[in-house]
Order: structure tokens, then sequence, then C-alpha cells
């Protein structure tokens, strides 16, 4: 939960900044009622876009309290879009020329979001990552850590004793043409990570997921 971390850091005078990547249209971040300063996130996740645009947000407060001329970098440096965007913004709001089908693709993807409702958008992630941990937990696996801090968006288990993780992915890749991630660091070759964003957040894909790891076992 975020609430205790922006309460811990707005105590000591710290700004929070928040990786929303995997977690912007999937789960709820209530930007303004916590008082997060920054936060940013990814376009082909659940926003379900291409990648290739990255959404960042800035609270007025840290944004008008940070000298620009302090800020090095040009491309990654905000006051330099900001600019663009107030200079050239009838004609060239970007600093370079990017894709202009992304963000027709990334436009369409809000349109659908929005149609879809963003409450209904994340109560259909949570039910989904519900019927997966449900699934796993029927096939002996066992999630990486208590209830109240699974993400929506990404479940992360423990395979059971006698599977070998590294295995089931690769013959999930090779047999069933599913591909899903090891773990990262202390924990690879000890579990498996499955995404279930944006379309990908589905009932349907689910099943046949849980079906291809019940026959990979």
């Amino acid at each position: 939960p975020l609430e205790p971390i922006v309460e811990a850091a707005h105590a000591v005078d710290a700004a929070v900044i928040v990786d929303a990547v995997s977690s912007l249209g999937g789960l709820p971040l209530p930007f303004a009622k916590l008082g997060i300063e920054a936060a940013f996130s990814a376009s082909q996740k659940c926003i379900a876009a291409p990648a290739g645009i990255a959404p960042v947000a800035v609270a007025r407060s840290l944004w008008e309290s940070t000298d620009p001329k302090t800020v090095e970098g040009w491309y990654l440096n905000l006051y330099t879009w900001d600019r663009y965007e107030r200079e050239w913004g009838d004609w060239h709001p970007t600093p370079t020329t990017i894709s202009s089908n992304l963000f027709y693709a990334f436009h369409r993807a809000l349109l659908l979001l929005k149609e879809e409702g963003l409450e209904a958008r994340i109560a259909r992630h949570a039910k989904v990552a519900a019927r997966l941990r449900d699934g796993l937990g029927q096939l002996g696996f066992s999630p990486l850590g208590s209830a109240n801090l699974l993400s929506n968006t990404v479940t992360c288990f423990a395979p059971p004793a006698s599977v070998d993780a590294n295995r089931l992915v690769r013959r999930l890749r090779d047999e069933h043409n599913i591909y899903i991630s090891g773990g990262l660091g202390p924990l690879r070759g000890k579990t498996i990570r499955i995404g279930t964003m944006g379309t990908q957040a589905d009932p349907e894909i689910i099943d046949w997921l849980l079906k291809a790891i019940r026959a990979s076992l």
C-alpha cells in the first residue's frame, strides 16, 4: 500500500515518485488524495496500447519548487517537453519527431478505457487476478507475499517443490506458445511471474493458461 510510504516520506520532507508502470489503469492510484509528487507509467501495460509512450504526472507543488536550471539532460528533462508543448503546441508539441502512430493508438486505447470505465477496468483486473491465484493454488503453487500485498496486474508464485520453475517457463513457451517470466535476482529459478494486464486480463485467457500449466507440470 502506498499510504504508509507516502506518510513516512512526507514526515521527513521527501517527495514521493511512484513507479506505476504495471499498475496505472489496473489498480487505484489516487494521485491527489495521497499527495504523491510524481508518477510515471507505460502505455503497453494496463492501458493496453503499443509500447513507446510513457505517461508522466507531476504535482504542481513539485513542479514549481524545482529550479529548471538544476535539472540536467535535455530529452528526459520534463521542462524541455513543457516548453515545446507551450511554444510549439499547435503544430509540433514534442521536442523530437515521434511516430504519430503511437499517439493515435494511445488515444484509441484511452477511449476504450473511458468506454469500459476506470472502475470497471480495475475490477476486471482484480477478478482475473483472483481467478489466476485460485487456479495456481489448486495446482500447488504458493504466492510470494501475503494476500493483502498481492498485485492484481502481476502474479508471482513459487511452484510445487517437484517442479522446476525454469523448465516450466520453457515448456509453456516451446509446447504451448505461451510466454511467462521466471523470477529475478535471488528468486531466479524459484518463482514464475505472470502478467494480467490490459487485454490479457481476460478469464478465457487465464483458463487457457492454467490448462497449459497443468499439462506442463
